[in-house]
């Protein structure tokens, strides 16, 4: 049984209420499509704003509501998507290093999808910059991330809660820039591209 989660409506970091008895506790069963075994949620109360909340009780880490994006965007590379979507539920179940690390693989490998696939996550991100993939004060928060990572994946001073969050926080700007940003102004070149014909 996970200890703290993150809420998803206050967002605050929290130990859950159980509902239900002490022996018996308030328990949701999902049906695994796969496999067809039972994947148990147990249901509970945030007790910071007092709101109901579902997580998954074995498996990997997940909450309902989510308090971060369930999901990235669609823009996103599936495989690139898949490493932050993974970094997000490392957050989710407190886990801080694992965090770091998968956010820092997804922009390794949202660089590489780009072109920047030389040298370190340094010098790759300053080679998006250079081609106006990233703003400078992104850029700054994304080296800052690149520390952090760093730290967790070659070792270094151990990784907060907070080192954790501002990393993906990072991680989803980056990639909303990278993806999103350029969706919507190749989506505002075309409407005017048909303007004009």
């Amino acid at each position: 049984m996970l200890s703290f989660i993150y809420c998803g409506h206050c967002g605050q970091h929290v130990a859950p209420e159980q509902a239900g008895q002490p022996n018996q506790p308030a328990v949701w069963r999902e049906k695994n499509q796969v496999d067809n075994t039972e994947e148990p949620w147990r249901i509970a109360t945030c007790p910071k704003c007092r709101k109901p909340m579902l997580y998954r009780d074995g498996g990997p880490p997940e909450v309902f509501p989510p308090a971060w994006p369930a999901t990235l965007s669609e823009h996103v590379p599936a495989a690139i998507r898949e490493e932050g979507q993974e970094a997000i539920r490392c957050l989710a179940g407190c886990t801080w290093r694992a965090a770091a690390m998968m956010a820092r693989r997804a922009l390794e490998a949202a660089c590489a999808d780009k072109g920047a696939d030389k040298g370190m996550l340094g010098e790759k991100l300053g080679k998006l910059k250079a081609e106006g993939f990233l703003t400078g004060r992104l850029l700054e928060q994304a080296d800052m991330l690149k520390v952090v990572g760093n730290a967790a994946a070659h070792g270094g001073p151990p990784i907060s809660q907070e080192d954790a969050e501002t990393t993906l926080r990072v991680m989803v700007r980056v990639l909303e820039e990278l993806y999103d940003d350029e969706k919507i102004l190749a989506d505002i070149k075309a409407k005017h591209a048909r303007k004009k014909s």
